[in-house]
Order: structure tokens, then C-alpha cells, then sequence
């Protein structure tokens, strides 16, 4: 447990065949943070989505147009864009780990529920806790060391899940005996040299992108829609050459023309004007 605490999160979760970014931007540059121009434009009268429909259409939009740490081409700003728009912070590194200790809580307290369930598991864990207990002579606190050593327990699970998410493999929402990756003799030798686990596959279990859409429809759509933007403008800068891009000094215009057939064969055309400037 020591050897947890002390090692830093992301090399107990990042698979051993894979690289961390060194990326990094700078925050006070992004649409995001800086002060932005204001123009004007009245969009009032085109009917809003319920906001919950909303961030479910622009979590798809962001997960299809926008790189994770797990795409192998990355030419943006950032590597880990999707993880940027969730997070916000300035280094690629940053922004993974605080995704991670998301998914990590989001598979810790369902790791724990199925250990509670488990009671071969849970026999396993009195049995090392007793064994402790007896070594140290402290006999009356043998249940409380057995709830640790699930804690424990249900953490490392948790780790090995991320290992397993971030190699592309998919891990269900709740445990079953059959899902249940980590042994709780290789909990005492997680994060070590002698630690080989990078978790496995399993049918019917979510994938990396399906955990960060959850996160997605978590956050405010304000937050994720400004940094959102904060990417697409260091990319036109940087992949296009367009290095005076500013979202915020953009001309936007939109117009229809539409076609109206009336009876006896009459119709007639019209046009729709949308402009932001």
C-alpha cells in the first residue's frame, strides 16, 4: 500500500507499451481564459434542445472530431484533446491524470460493492487481515484491517481497470467473479518491478471513449463548449498555417434559400439571413 501511495498515478496506470505526451499550451492564450471581443448577431429565434438532449449531441460531436491519449495520429496543440476539453489544465500529463483519478473513483466504488458480495473474496481479505493481526498482536482489530485490505483491494482492481481501458480493452460497469482481474496476492506487488498485469478484455464492458462520454455529459456545457473552441483555434494556428485565427473575431453567416410550391402550380423562393459578427 506504501508503494502505492508513493508512486506517481500515471505510471501505476499507463500500459508498458505506451508514452506520455510532453505537450503543453499556454492557458491565458485560450478563448477560454482570455478576454474576448464581443460582437453581435440574434439567434433568438431558433428553439433550444433541452439541455440534457444538448450535451449528449455535443459529447458525440467532441468524441468523433477530437483526439485521446489513445489515437496514434497527433498533430494538434495537444495530444490528448478530448481529455484537455474535460479538464482544462496546460500540459497533456496534467489533463490524463485528472481524467484518471475521475475513472479511477468511478471504478473504485463498484469494485468495492461486488467485494462486499463476494464471500470467497471477502474470506480471502479475513483471513490476510487475521494472519496480520496475530503477527502484530493486535487480535481485536481484525475486522477493521479485513475492510482496509478490501479497500485496498477494490483500489488496485480500479488501477488494473484503467491499465486495461487505456490498452483498448473494455471493462463492465459492475464486477462479476469472471470480470475480477486482480489476485490479492499480486495486490502486494502492484507497482513494482514484479507487476506484469495490464488487465484484460471483456465482452459486453465499456471502452475508454464510452467512460469519457460519461464524463462529458457530466460537465457544464458552457465549460466544455469554450474549451472546445480553445482546440479548434490552436489547430487552425498550427495545422493550417492560419496563425491570426482568433474565434473570437470571427464573421459567421448562414443563409437558406428556400423553395415554396403553392397550388396550381404557383411557387416562390425566399431567402434566411443568419449572421454573427
Amino acid at each position: 500500500i506504501d508503494i502505492l501511495k508513493g508512486t506517481p498515478l500515471l505510471t501505476l496506470v499507463m500500459p508498458k507499451d505506451m508514452q506520455l505526451s510532453e505537450k503543453r499550451i499556454s492557458l491565458s492564450d485560450m478563448v477560454s481564459h482570455r478576454k474576448l471581443n464581443r460582437g453581435y448577431g440574434d439567434f433568438s429565434d431558433i428553439q433550444e434542445e433541452p439541455k440534457a438532449t444538448s450535451l449528449l449531441f455535443f459529447g458525440e460531436y467532441v468524441m468523433e472530431h477530437f483526439s485521446t491519449v489513445q489515437n496514434e495520429e497527433k498533430t494538434g496543440a495537444v495530444d490528448y484533446e478530448v481529455e484537455y476539453i474535460l479538464e482544462g489544465k496546460e500540459s497533456d500529463k496534467e489533463n490524463l491524470e485528472a481524467v484518471v483519478k475521475k475513472l479511477l473513483m468511478l471504478r473504485f466504488v463498484p469494485n468495492y460493492a461486488f467485494l462486499q458480495t463476494d464471500s470467497a473474496k471477502k474470506a480471502e481479505a479475513e483471513a490476510l487481515a487475521a494472519a496480520l493481526c496475530t503477527l502484530f498482536a493486535v487480535p481485536e482489530v481484525i475486522e477493521a484491517a479485513a475492510q482496509m485490505i478490501l479497500l485496498a483491494w477494490a483500489y488496485g482492481e480500479a488501477i488494473v481497470d484503467i491499465r486495461s481501458l487505456l490498452k483498448g480493452n473494455k471493462v463492465p460497469l459492475l464486477k462479476s467473479k469472471e470480470s475480477w482481474q486482480l489476485q490479492l496476492s499480486s495486490l502486494l506487488t502492484l507497482g513494482t518491478e514484479e507487476d506484469k498485469d495490464d488487465g484484460m478484455d471483456t465482452e459486453g464492458g465499456l471502452l475508454y471513449k464510452e467512460y469519457l462520454r460519461m464524463l462529458l455529459f457530466l460537465k457544464e456545457q458552457e465549460q466544455i463548449g469554450a474549451r472546445t473552441l480553445d482546440v479548434i483555434e490552436q489547430n487552425l494556428r498550427m495545422q493550417y498555417g492560419q496563425k491570426f485565427f482568433h474565434a473570437d473575431q470571427c464573421i459567421s453567416k448562414l443563409e437558406l434559400l428556400s423553395k415554396c410550391s403553392l397550388r396550381r402550380g404557383v411557387s416562390y423562393r425566399f431567402s434566411t439571413y443568419f449572421a454573427y459578427h
